[in-house]
C-alpha cells in the first residue's frame, strides 16, 4: 500500500495548486515516524468523518469496517469541528490548540498557520512519496494490493509476479512466483 501512497501523492501533487496542497505525517523528537493508525477526516470545518475504514477498495469492499459522519451544520457543531482539528494538529505540532488557532487567524491559510508553529522536536513533517522502481510501481497499478472484487485477484497477482520477474524488478526468490498459477475460492455473493 505504501506504493500505491506514493503514486496517489504523486498525481495529486502533479494537479494540485502548489500552495494549497501538502501532506505531512508526525514524528517524535529526533525524526522518528510516529505511526498513527487513526482515520479521521476533516474538511472545511463542516464534515468529520472517524471510522476504521481506509479509502481504499479493499476497505470499502471487503473487510468490515464503521465510520461515522457529522455534518456541521450548525455554528457550534462547525467550532466543535475546528476546536477538534485545533487539538489533533496541537498534539502533533506539539504545541497548544490557542497556537495553532492563532496562526490560522493570522495567516488565513492551514498550510500556513502549520508552518507557522512547526518547530524542532515532536512536530509534522512533509511526506515525501519515495522514488518506485519499475516493478513496484507495476505491482502497484496492478490493484492486486487494492483489488475491486475479489474475483480474479490470483490471475493478477501471478500476471504481475511473471510481469516482474521477467522484467527482473524482483528478488530472485520471488522471481519463482511469477511461474505459479496461483488459485483462490471463488467469491459467492
Amino acid at each position: 500500500m505504501g506504493s500505491a501512497r506514493a503514486i496517489l501523492v504523486r498525481e495529486l501533487a502533479d494537479v494540485a495548486a502548489k500552495d494549497r496542497f501538502r501532506i505531512y505525517h508526525p514524528v517524535a523528537a529526533g525524526g522518528a515516524p510516529i505511526y498513527v493508525h487513526a482515520k479521521i477526516m476533516i474538511i472545511d470545518d463542516t464534515l468529520l468523518r472517524v471510522g476504521s475504514s481506509n479509502l481504499n477498495n479493499r476497505s470499502m469492499g471487503f473487510d468490515t469496517e464503521a465510520d461515522i459522519a457529522l455534518e456541521a451544520t450548525r455554528p457550534e457543531l462547525r467550532r466543535f469541528v475546528s476546536g477538534l482539528r485545533s487539538r489533533l494538529l496541537a498534539e502533533h505540532l506539539g504545541t497548544s490548540p490557542e497556537a495553532v488557532d492563532g496562526a490560522l487567524r493570522e495567516t488565513g491559510s492551514l498550510i500556513a498557520a502549520i508552518e507557522a508553529v512547526r518547530r524542532p522536536g515532536r512536530t509534522l513533517v512533509d511526506y515525501v512519496p519515495p522514488d518506485l522502481n519499475g516493478a513496484e510501481e507495476a505491482f502497484a497499478r496492478s490493484g492486486v494490493a487494492d483489488p475491486d472484487g475479489p474475483e480474479g485477484i490470483a490471475d493478477t497477482l501471478a500476471k504481475t509476479l511473471r510481469a516482474a520477474a521477467h522484467e527482473g524488478g524482483w528478488p530472485s526468490r520471488w522471481r519463482r512466483l511469477g511461474r505459479w498459477r496461483l488459485s483462490l475460492p471463488r467469491h459467492r455473493r
